[in-house]
């Protein structure tokens, strides 16, 4: 997502907002971490997101149960 630098200023000059902080940034610093991260970061990555993915589950099935 680009984000034009009037709208970043105005985003900055209000009250915090950690959504916008990890919508806004967020898939920059996944790019740049898988472009510059060394296979064993990349796989460690992809073992936390997947336990995070179970939990997120196992959660969600216990809600809706």
């Amino acid at each position: 997502m680009l984000w034009d630098d009037d709208v970043l200023a105005w985003h900055i000059a209000a009250s915090p907002n950690p959504e916008f902080i990890r919508i806004a940034f967020e898939p920059k610093a996944a790019r740049w971490a898988a472009e510059r991260g060394s296979m064993e970061a990349i796989l460690n990555i992809e073992k936390a997101s997947l336990t995070y993915l179970g939990v997120l589950k196992h959660t969600l099935s216990q809600v809706l149960q």
